[in-house]
């Protein structure tokens, strides 16, 4: 048993004590950080102590207990049933009947918070006072079915999820915590986190296909606790994982993959115990998501050119969206990526095996960091690889863009 403690979260419970000598039976909390909560502290709100009279049986009491207001942050381990010790020494029983766990924090619109794969046991989620919490339990990303707690909400077109996962319970199985992006709720979809496992450091999982394998890569096994900030970026149908240790300096790109995601996907914060015998509880700051408009990649002419060409953009200058045109006389594998003047890759717009035609694409200005391009000049490179009469040829074609806000 693991329940995270909000600051509205309630105790109810029904106890019919026995006990000789006028001892006091009363119910304790016994969290997983090895405190406990007593009732002889000031916490049922009936005011009950639950003394029983000299050798008779009190009738059932039922108590409210307001638990979060002093234990807020904590999570329950066990409820234990007890008694003081003062009079002489006698037989004590008690009954202890109808526990409820009234976990008040929530989730609001459009969050939600679901057990992805019928998880065991059950996790949790609440969102209160700018801290994000999730308790997950199941056995994980899966070959034969994701197992976790996803407190995510649904978006369309492309996005950049942040996160500053700030608390990690470390628990026998092979935990993670981490932000995700995943085109729909079933165990067996598409996916992409990047997230901090306990047993093996920074990772980033994903999985191309439906019902396919999930691929993991670590990034660092020495990062195996938290605080740890964490960034997936959409942009179009490439998706990045990012990290940083104070959420200002993001190293580069952990890890870019192409999936073919429809364009609403569920976006989100997930965590697995990695076992189906125990929960792990997790804390999440600073959680911010950006969602953009669609880029448009891949959309075919139906024409068939003489040659490659990369085309001018119009409009240019562009603020905040341009368009790219391009050729491929025979199926290619293109790769259309947006640099500055100092080289460095800004953006991937294409990557990609592309049969013959003409093609569009957008950039909307996004950096591959899922923040807003500073204005300037910028350059998009196309790199073509092709197979002709046996051979295999490569061209490079380029053209500057004009980005002013």
């Amino acid at each position: 048993m693991k329940v995270p403690v909000f600051s509205t979260t309630v105790l109810r419970y029904s106890l019919n004590p026995q006990s000789e000598l006028g001892r006091r039976v009363h119910v304790d909390l016994l969290f997983v950080d090895g405190s406990r909560l007593s009732e002889f502290q000031p916490l049922a709100n009936d005011g009950a102590s639950l003394q029983s009279p000299r050798g008779s049986m009190q009738a059932w009491s039922s108590v409210v207990c307001s638990v979060g207001i002093y234990a807020a942050g904590k999570a329950i381990q066990e409820i234990l049933v007890g008694y003081d010790n003062a009079g002489d020494i006698g037989d004590v029983t008690a009954y202890l009947d109808s526990i409820e766990i009234v976990i008040a924090g929530d989730v609001p619109p459009p969050w939600t918070k679901t057990d992805v794969g019928a998880a065991e046991p059950a996790g949790n989620a609440a969102i209160e006072d700018g801290l994000w919490y999730v308790l997950g339990g199941g056995t994980g990303l899966q070959y034969t079915g994701d197992k976790f707690h996803f407190l995510s909400r649904p978006f369309t077109g492309n996005v950049c999820i942040t996160a500053q996962l700030e608390g990690l319970e470390q628990v026998t199985g092979p935990s993670f915590a981490g932000v995700m992006i995943r085109e729909s709720l079933l165990a067996n979809s598409r996916s992409i986190m990047v997230g901090v496992y306990p047993q093996y450091g920074l990772q980033t999982s994903f999985r191309v296909t439906p019902t396919g394998p999930v691929t993991t890569i670590t990034h660092d096994a020495g990062s195996k606790s938290a605080p740890r900030w964490l960034r997936a970026v959409r942009t179009g149908n490439v998706f990045s994982t990012f990290t940083s240790v104070d959420g200002e300096a993001w190293l580069d790109t952990l890890h870019t993959v192409t999936l073919a995601m429809d364009s609403t996907q569920s976006v989100g914060l997930a965590a697995s115990s990695g076992s189906g015998s125990e929960t792990i509880d997790t804390r999440f700051t600073s959680v911010s998501v950006t969602v953009t408009p669609a880029t448009s990649v891949s959309e075919p002419v139906h024409q068939l050119p003489a040659d490659f060409q990369l085309y001018q953009n119009y409009p240019n200058p562009f603020n905040p969206m341009t368009t790219l045109r391009y050729a491929l006389p025979r199926t290619s594998s293109v790769d259309i990526e947006i640099y500055n003047t100092m080289g460095q890759r800004v953006a991937v717009l294409v990557r990609a095996e592309q049969t013959a035609g003409e093609y569009r694409v957008q950039w909307n200005g996004i950096n591959g960091s899922g923040t807003q391009a500073a204005s300037g000049v910028y350059m998009c490179r196309m790199r073509i690889h092709s197979a002709l009469n046996g051979r295999s040829e490569l061209r490079v074609l380029g053209k500057k863009l004009l980005l002013l806000r």
